[in-house]
């Protein structure tokens, strides 16, 4: 019998105690978790995603690292009756602390040593199949349950069964797939240009030496897969790092996108749902914070426009007419995405990518990526619904260089320290978290980043908690290379 059937349907912590049941597997007993008759949704946390599309092969190990890292994720948005598929579960004090920050706990389910579903859910119902997103990886982990999902519209069935709905689905991450919807909404002038060869790319170097540039890999995600290139004499050659980067990048995907790097003010993110119906549900805007490298490192939870000038909050607002909002410009474009994702095939979650720049005035950059899966502020969109109102938070990812911020050597110091500054662990009568640090992966184990959701009762007391990090609360910091 497994923790869960065993559990009851109250559960007797005295009763077990006194006929000599181990502590920690009462506790693990109490904490276990079982459909109440829902069939489950099966999460699979596969951050690497975009990785293993553009580099067919072994991830890595960074890359292992990392999704092992992340592993625990879903618990952010996953239902007490789902399921989420983990290489190992993540330790009980942790799970305490999740269900003490007013989380749902799902069941997890441990992958087998050879890394495949146990037999314990392939005779299950189901609901739906979601990962991170569907690469080779996914389809081939999660294609035994298919004949499970009971559900006749499940974005999986297309999907596992059919190789040109999976090559559709992978071309929709290719950042040079969206090049005309680009042009549209941004101008041919903020439309980046798409490179076939290196002739092409040292053309356009050359022609553009007066600006900095940002190439980018078709497929890559959060910063990563991503090539900076300084402002130089119009007659200076590419280096021979840059050049060796370029020319495998497009050994490996084709294509290279390049275009200048907008000395961007704050990064947005555009939250939306496409339903099988073609419905497309524009959710919200999430405003994240970026590295110096353009990686990905927080997005804010509350109110979007904390900590920013005044300037930039008018913009935000669109001054005196609501149809010149940043929320009102990107929903047309979102509407827009979605319809295009959903005649390509697509369903689910999405999210569009756009930034606030400053040139002599602020101006918005409405479309700068596509990523056609769940997206960190879809996450942040989650935990904010277990938020009290009106408080402030954010979703950070904590990473080696806020380590060096905080003198600390590892991830769980950091989480300690960070977890000091905050205070402890509270929620409201409603058990929405009012304040805190909460890990949403296992401190002990992360070894390259470590997801926390951070909660204060006022925004002041946010920034404060978090000002060794030096986010851009007031609008992002050039960073060294913009000065270059």
């Amino acid at each position: 019998m497994t923790p869960a059937r065993g559990r009851g349907i109250e559960f007797d912590d005295e009763g077990r105690r006194k006929a000599g049941l181990p502590a920690n597997f009462i506790e693990e007993v109490a904490l276990a978790r079982h459909s109440r008759g829902r069939p489950p949704v099966v999460y699979w946390m596969n951050p690497a995603c975009e990785l293993r599309m553009a580099h067919p092969g072994p991830l890595p190990q960074a890359a292992l690292t990392l999704e092992r890292d992340l592993q625990s994720l879903p618990v952010s948005w996953a239902k007490a009756d789902d399921v989420v598929l983990v290489r190992s579960k993540p330790p009980l004090d942790l799970q305490r602390r999740w269900v003490g920050a007013g989380l749902e706990l799902p069941q997890w389910e441990v992958l087998t040593d050879d890394q495949q579903i146990a037999a314990s859910l392939l005779d299950r119902l189901i609901a739906d199949i979601r990962p991170w997103a569907w690469d080779s990886e996914a389809r081939q982990l999660l294609a035994p349950l298919i004949d499970n999902v009971g559900h006749p519209q499940s974005q999986a069935n297309d999907t596992l069964i059919e190789p040109v709905a999976m090559q559709r689905r992978l071309e929709l991450h290719r950042k040079d797939k969206w090049q005309r919807l680009t042009e549209q909404f941004c101008g041919p002038e903020h439309t980046p240009h798409v490179c076939t060869a290196i002739e092409e790319l040292q053309h356009y170097v050359a022609n553009h030496s007066h600006t900095p540039l940002i190439a980018k890999a078709p497929l890559g995600s959060a910063g990563r897969g991503a090539l900076r290139i300084p402002r130089r004499q119009m007659s200076e050659p590419l280096t021979q790092p840059e050049q060796r980067w370029l020319t495998r990048t497009l050994q490996r995907q084709g294509s290279v996108v390049i275009g200048p790097w907008l000395p961007r003010v704050v990064d947005l993110s555009v939250l939306l749902k496409v339903g099988v119906d073609g419905q497309v549900d524009v959710r919200g805007v999430s405003r994240f914070f970026t590295d110096a490298r353009g990686q990905y490192s927080a997005t804010v939870l509350g109110p979007a426009t904390v900590g920013l000038e005044s300037k930039v909050r008018a913009f935000w607002h669109g001054g005196s007419d609501r149809q010149q909002s940043v929320l009102a410009r990107l929903s047309t474009v979102a509407q827009q995405v979605g319809e295009e994702l959903y005649e390509a095939g697509f369903c689910g979650l999405a999210g569009v990518d756009a930034l606030i720049w400053r040139d002599e005035t602020l101006r918005l950059l409405p479309l700068l990526e596509v990523n056609p899966r769940r997206t960190m502020g879809h996450v942040a969109l989650d935990l904010q619904r277990n938020m009290a109102a009106g408080h402030s938070g954010l979703l950070l990812m904590l990473g080696r260089p806020a380590l060096r911020a905080l003198g600390v050597s590892s991830l769980n110091e950091g989480y300690q320290v960070l977890t000091e500054r905050v205070g402890p662990l509270q929620t409201n009568s409603a058990g929405k978290l009012s304040k805190g640090v909460v890990a949403l992966a296992d401190p002990t184990q992360a070894q390259l980043s470590l997801p926390l959701w951070v909660v204060c009762q006022r925004a002041p007391a946010l920034i404060e908690a978090m000002r060794p990090l030096n986010l851009p609360w007031s609008g992002a910091h050039p960073s060294p290379f913009e000065q270059l």
